[in-house]
């Protein structure tokens, strides 16, 4: 029997499914390896993708607050916040949050702003730099504070808070473990700070809504300079806005120093050099604003310091670089006007302070405006106060130009002695029997004057004058004042020329002297004696009510105004600088006022009247005439009818 032999080799198709089968392995390590490397890949872009749109996310949130700061003066509440920002979730779906200062929240009452006033601000930034925070620097004055919980869903900062008082908010270097914040779910994690956190200080929320600039709210004093005056009574007001208001006693506190030239700071105070005194000093005053008072012989200049309520325990100097922000100062040039108001006026509207002393039958009664002096004919002299001022300010030499100008009315004629009729108004006369100086008076045709009827008005300046001897100028108007209860607006003015040519006299408008005595031969008319009213020391009184009288320093002029034309209006003025003198015609058609003063008059047409035009050539069209007044000035307006 054969047998057969079979011979057992390795198989080519076993040994390929082997091969295949480990292939299959390795590839599959290498795709598992693959995967898990682009797990991570992806993972990690996911997070830097995330994070980088959690930084947009705060970036815009800040420009979103910062805009609401500048449109509204301040910041908003932790309430208002979420209407305020752009999103309110950062990239994780987590919610943003915001701290801020609290005092930036809300304006202070009477100010426009809580922002530019402030000089420091509650929140401070602590950059730690180990997670117990031992070692870190400070970035103090932070305005608010806005951040995320970052990837791990856990903030570790702070919650969003209003911080009322100095608060420190720590924040860590990446990857410190910490758990700051301990309230974010539900208790301590320790984790990895990833927290995304930004802040703008105090001095880059001002920068950005406009602080340094023109925005309201800055502590600023509003007048870049101060009007012209005129020496020995100047008056201006210093205005500030902006700052941190006291609640009491006024917005601000000032204080004054006089710098340069013959300047002397009569209020607030004595001037004195201000630039280190602390705030409680006498020197600074309270107040909304600063009332000025100036005596001044030649223009110079004077310091106005300002100062808020931002920090009330600051006791330095508003030179210190801190205070910057919270103490301004300006220099202000102080000069004499070509067109000073009065020298001084009196309106004798308050019957409790007439503003000088009374001997006699003087009382209060109506005036062309508001109250005036009636005098009684009867042992009334009225001795004005000066109010700072010497009898010096009211004695003018014969070589220097004034003015006296006033409201006088009659309430009887003379019917008894003196039979030379003698109204004394306004005078400085010297003392017997040498009576140098000047007088503005009534007299009766008795009483040796040229031949011009009776109750004419008449200026004296005299010099040593002794028993009707010695050099004088007497200056008549020829207009008798001699209607009882009747107002006349009456004015004398003086060039300063030592003759009669150089005076005028002036009754309810009309100029028209009678010179008596003419030439002062180059004599002094200054005296020691009080400026007086209703009399001049020789027991002559008046019966007669007067008002509104001002004595300026340099000559007065003119202004009339004539209306003419088939219509009807009144024309009236307003000043740019400070004057009783006013135009309402309707019933004041004149008014006098220094060389240089700008007058602006308006005319109104009456109903069933136009204004067609004015007189002067400056004066084109209807609208508002502006007349600088050089001289006697006539001006007329015309109203027709239909």
């Amino acid at each position: 029997m054969e047998r057969s032999t079979i011979s057992h080799q390795p198989s080519a198709i076993s040994n390929n499914k082997g091969m295949t089968l480990l292939f299959i392995v390795i590839l599959l390590m290498l795709v598992a390896s693959i995967v898990t490397a682009g797990i991570a890949v992806i993972g990690s872009l996911t997070k830097r993708t995330k994070i980088t749109e959690t930084n947009s996310v705060i970036d815009a949130d800040i420009k979103s607050v910062v805009s609401y700061a500048a449109t509204n003066h301040r910041l908003p509440t932790t309430a208002q916040i979420a209407a305020a920002m752009k999103k309110s979730n950062d990239a994780w779906g987590n919610q943003i949050i915001y701290i801020v200062d609290n005092n930036l929240t809300s304006i202070p009452a009477g100010s426009y702003d809580a922002i530019c006033g402030r000089r420091t601000a509650n929140l401070t930034i602590r950059n730690c730099t180990n997670a117990g925070c031992t070692t870190y620097t400070d970035i103090p004055n932070v305005a608010f504070l806005i951040l995320s919980g970052g990837e791990n869903v856990n903030n570790q900062t702070a919650a969003t808070q209003a911080a009322t008082a100095a608060t420190v908010i720590n924040v860590y270097s990446a990857g410190l473990n910490v758990d700051n914040y301990a309230g974010d779910l539900g208790g301590a994690r320790a984790e990895p700070y990833d927290d995304v956190a930004k802040w703008i200080t105090l001095d880059e929320l001002k920068n950005r809504v406009g602080c340094y600039g023109t925005a309201q709210g800055r502590l600023k004093i509003l007048n870049n300079e101060l009007p012209d005056g005129c020496p020995n009574a100047y008056n201006a007001y210093v205005y500030a806005d902006g700052g941190v208001p006291f609640t009491t006693g006024g917005r601000y506190k000032w204080c004054v120093d006089t710098v340069t030239g013959g300047i002397g700071v009569t209020s607030p105070t004595s001037a004195t050099d201000c630039t280190a005194l602390p705030e409680n000093d006498a020197h600074w005053v309270q107040g909304d604003n600063l009332p000025l008072s100036v005596n001044f012989t030649t223009q110079g200049s004077l310091k106005v310091h300002l100062r808020d309520n931002n920090d009330p325990a600051w006791t330095g100097a508003c030179s210190d670089a801190n205070n910057k922000d919270n103490c301004v100062q300006k220099q202000f040039q102080i000069k004499s006007s070509a067109s000073c108001g009065p020298t001084r006026d009196w309106s004798f509207d308050d019957p409790a302070n007439l503003g000088g002393a009374i001997s006699g039958g003087v009382t209060s009664t109506t005036g062309i405006s508001g109250n005036a002096l009636q005098f009684t004919g009867t042992t009334a002299v009225f001795t004005p106060d000066n109010q700072g001022f010497n009898n010096s300010t009211f004695s003018f030499e014969y070589n220097q130009p004034f003015s006296i100008v006033m409201w006088v009315k009659l309430t009887k004629l003379p019917t008894t002695a003196p039979a030379s009729l003698v109204y004394p108004l306004v005078s400085k006369g010297g003392a017997a029997p040498a009576y140098s100086g000047y007088y503005f008076e009534i007299h009766s045709s008795a009483y040796n004057q040229p031949a011009v009827g009776y109750n004419r008005l008449v200026f004296q300046l005299t010099n040593q004058w002794n028993g009707g001897a010695g050099p004088m100028v007497w200056v008549y108007n020829t207009t008798a004042i001699s209607t009882i209860n009747t107002w006349y607006h009456i004015a004398a003015t003086y060039n300063g020329n030592g003759l009669a040519s150089g005076a005028k006299v002036y009754v309810s408008g009309g100029s028209a002297n009678a010179t008596h005595r003419d030439n002062l031969a180059n004599g002094s008319i200054v005296n020691t004696q009080p400026l007086r009213f209703g009399d001049y020391g020789q027991n002559y009184y008046n019966s007669v009510v007067m008002d509104g009288i001002q004595i300026y320093n340099k000559m007065a002029q003119q202004l009339r105004v004539i209306k003419a034309g088939t219509g009807s209006g009144t024309v009236a003025s307003s000043l740019f600088f400070r004057s009783p003198e006013r135009i309402n015609c309707g019933s004041i058609c004149e008014a006098y006022y220094p060389n240089g003063t700008i007058v602006a008059l308006g005319a109104s047409a009456n109903t069933g009247s136009t204004f067609r035009e004015w007189s002067d050539p400056g004066c084109p069209g209807t609208e508002t005439c502006l007349i600088t007044i050089t001289g006697d000035t006539n001006i007329t307006a015309t109203f027709s009818s239909p």
